[in-house]
């Protein structure tokens, strides 16, 4: 974020202060601490997969069995859990979101939770729970672009004012928007990772991109390498793609496909000089 906090595509994710190390610390001292049995219940949200995306982001369960600890041990994994489960409710537009994780119904910061999980009997395991609110669903108010580009390349980032600001939506909308550029001839295009701005008083965030979308360039000279068994004179005359084209990703790419279609190489791989030639065309 600018003054604010950044979404998870821009996001310092800092450690929680001193309580982590000092579990840390102790847990390191355990010499032979037994393991802890615990089940965990993350709270349901109400969507389908953002829950999903939670439990598969939550060491607390999948650490659950493979990977038994001890007390202190299974603090310090729940502390750990709250960074990761904010960065998912993050990446799915919830910046005002608020978690909880609590043992037993005890806060992790407790000091006398070691010793109350320690005294469990064993066949009463920890009761981690994670309770969650989700706040206010943010949407994206603005989008600015730092750059010169074509209406139908701003019209292919697919992302418009009023949308959902979802981090995988916005970082699609960059590489939406490199695709159509790259695909009107902008071989050499550079599109950076956007940058959110979130507002201090409403639910929105303002997504900005800087983009160089380079000259038009054409097909330079073609090359290949590897030929063992086939004669170049054949593979040139089947190539669907010609010097002096325009530079399209799809149109290579087709190329790409029909010379594997042969049945007679293992494999077709294309690569294109990182530099113009004398002629301003990029050999591939």
């Amino acid at each position: 974020m600018n003054s604010q906090r950044r979404p998870p595509w821009r996001r310092s994710i800092g450690p929680r202060a001193w309580f982590l190390a000092v579990i840390l610390c102790l847990a390191a001292r355990a010499q032979a601490a037994d393991p802890s049995p615990y089940t965990v219940s993350i709270q349901s949200t109400g969507i389908g997969a953002l829950d999903a995306a939670l439990q598969g982001s939550s060491q607390l369960q999948s650490l659950r069995t493979s990977a038994p600890v001890g007390p202190f041990a299974l603090i310090g994994r729940a502390e750990r859990d709250i960074g990761r489960l904010e960065t998912v409710l993050e990446s799915f537009g919830f910046y005002r979101r608020s978690l909880k994780v609590t043992i037993n119904g005890q806060p992790l910061d407790d000091p006398g939770l070691p010793d109350l999980i320690a005294a469990l009997p064993r066949d009463q395991p920890a009761k981690v729970n994670v309770a969650i609110d989700l706040g206010p669903l943010y949407h994206v108010r603005k989008v600015t672009i730092e750059g010169e580009i074509s209406a139908a390349a701003r019209s292919g980032m697919n992302l418009e004012p009023g949308a959902p600001a979802v981090a995988a939506n916005v970082v699609g909308a960059r590489d939406r928007l490199l695709t159509t550029l790259q695909e009107e001839g902008h071989a050499l295009a550079r599109v950076d990772l956007p940058i959110a701005y979130e507002d201090p008083t409403e639910p929105v965030l303002d997504v900005t991109f800087k983009v160089d979308a380079g000259p038009v360039l054409h097909v330079g000279e073609i090359r290949f390498f590897g030929l063992k068994r086939v004669h170049e004179r054949f593979v040139r005359k089947r190539l669907l793609l010609h010097t002096g084209e325009l530079y399209r990703p799809s149109t290579i790419e087709r190329a790409r496909t029909d010379l594997l279609s042969l049945g007679v190489f293992s494999g077709v791989t294309v690569h294109s000089s990182k530099e113009p030639d004398d002629q301003g065309r990029l050999p591939l």
